[in-house]
């Protein structure tokens, strides 16, 4: 298989040595030296969790905090084999190179017995092989790029079949999903004209491919660059030509899929809100995913929206969503708004690292082992069989395409009677009407909006709003 790996192999002399002496010759190397590297080596039987995440941005920082959740819920609860686990998370920056080096240290120094996490597509890339030739399992845990599984474990099964992604459901997927949540807006408002953008990136490219073809089947047109909508520069971007082309050919929305753009949310949100322009702004928003972006924003982002996994704690996804999400803010939450940090839920990805941590416990308990590597047939096997039952997620079921499907190792969509995807779910930030679970209130502070879910209908908590200004 051909892989796009540009810019994200700076590491390839280690891998070399790794190939040369063997992951397991490395660890006998260092066996016994913990004192002398300054780690303190797990305990005889003890389960170690690599978690990897970009900890300078309040993704990271939610999914560092939501896997100690996990760990203290899966040790409260008799651990994995009669021991505690324990989590390790290092600092992958938003450079596959830096991933590679963390991961590394991870399994070499820290002995990590399985890997999880991981924000970027380009990022998982990496860590799919890399860990493939240490024998380690990993779980991602925020890349969506279909090419993950589809690609790595659907071409070669043999060599990364160690792999599977807990969450989100990849972006081909989420297309699907997509095009269901904008036919409910065309029903709601009328609305069936968008202008599409997104970010230049792996994990929007099948949104250009295949959702402009979806809308179309729905009479829902996109009316920019021929009908296939744009690609915007992830560094530096200008946002000014989104903001005139969606004025200029009169849409009902912008539909924007954005994880890396750098921009301030001014250049976009700002010449909206403040100019009442006549569109809504749909689709994915991973900045707009922060619990406190209405804060941050000053209340810019009031009626936008985003997909994202466990609805950023708005709804019940599960019984255990929302008393979940009232822990994190009782421990998280102080009494003044820090924008680094998420404090009404952990994010997207923080929900699905929450969820792989307890998946493992389930599973690793099942085979009977803390080291999955010595018995992968077992562990991959034990990971397939899953049903959805038995483990206390907060984003939704668990389950996964078996090896001869399209998307091998990927977490299964849930859909309705209706054959809708459900396991995706919409919320949008909506002005201020008391708070709901998600809602952390501060001194001084007054919110300007709240998290709702509103797509789709099982897990809705409040119907679709336009803007104010466009009723």
């Amino acid at each position: 298989m051909s892989k796009d790996t540009t810019g994200t192999y700076e590491g390839t002399s280690r891998r070399k040595v790794i190939q040369t002496i063997g992951a397991g010759a490395v660890g006998t190397a260092l066996a016994g030296c913990g004192d002398l590297l300054g780690v303190e080596e797990p305990g005889e039987g003890q389960l170690t969790i690599g978690h990897i995440a970009p900890l300078g941005s309040v993704l990271g920082v939610g999914s560092e905090r939501a896997a100690e959740m996990a760990k203290e819920t899966v040790n409260n609860n008799g651990g994995v084999m009669d021991s505690d686990v324990e989590v390790v998370t290092k600092d992958t920056l938003v450079q596959a190179s830096e991933a590679e080096g963390a991961v590394e240290e991870l399994i070499n120094q820290d002995n990590a017995n399985v890997i999880v996490g991981a924000f970027q597509s380009e990022v998982g890339r990496a860590i799919v092989d890399l860990t493939s030739e240490f024998g380690v399992p990993y779980i991602s845990t925020g890349p969506a790029a279909p090419e993950l599984t589809a690609g790595f474990v659907g071409e070669d099964y043999e060599q990364y079949k160690h792999y599977f992604r807990v969450g989100p459901i990849n972006s081909a997927l989420q297309a699907e999903a997509m095009a269901d949540y904008l036919t409910y807006l065309s029903d709601r408002h009328g609305w069936n004209s968008c202008a599409f953008y997104r970010d230049q990136a792996a994990w929007t490219e099948v949104f250009g491919r295949d959702l402009p073809g979806l809308l179309d089947e729905q009479g829902i047109t996109v009316e920019n660059n021929n009908g296939n909508g744009e690609a915007i520069t992830i560094q530096d971007p200008d946002l000014g030509p989104v903001v005139s082309s969606a004025e200029e050919l009169g849409v009902d929305y912008v539909l924007r899929f954005f994880a890396h753009i750098s921009s301030s949310p001014s250049q976009l949100l700002g010449p909206w809100k403040q100019g009442q322009l006549n569109f809504g702004i749909e689709g994915i928003h991973v900045p707009g995913m922060h619990p406190e972006y209405d804060i941050a924003t000053e209340g810019l982002n009031i009626y936008e929206t985003t997909s994202q996994s466990g609805a950023g704690g708005a709804a019940p996804i599960t019984e255990h969503t929302q008393p979940f999400i009232e822990e994190y803010v009782s421990n998280y939450a102080g009494d003044s708004f820090d924008p680094g940090t998420p404090d009404g839920s952990p994010m997207y990805m923080g929900f699905g690292t929450y969820d792989a941590i307890l998946l493992l416990q389930n599973v690793l308990n099942e085979i009977g082992t803390t080291t999955p590597a010595d018995s992968l047939d077992d562990y991959v096997d034990a990971m397939l069989s899953q049903d959805g039952s038995g483990i206390e997620t907060i984003s939704g079921g668990i389950q996964f395409y078996g090896p001869d499907e399209e998307y091998p190792h990927d977490l299964m969509a849930e859909r309705d009677s209706d054959g809708s995807i459900t396991n995706f779910p919409v919320t949008q930030f909506q002005p201020y009407d008391g708070g709901n679970v998600a809602t952390v209130e501060y001194d001084g502070i007054d919110r300007p909006g709240q998290v709702e879910c509103v797509f789709p209908e099982s897990f809705r908590t409040a119907e679709h709003q336009q803007p104010n200004w466009m009723a």
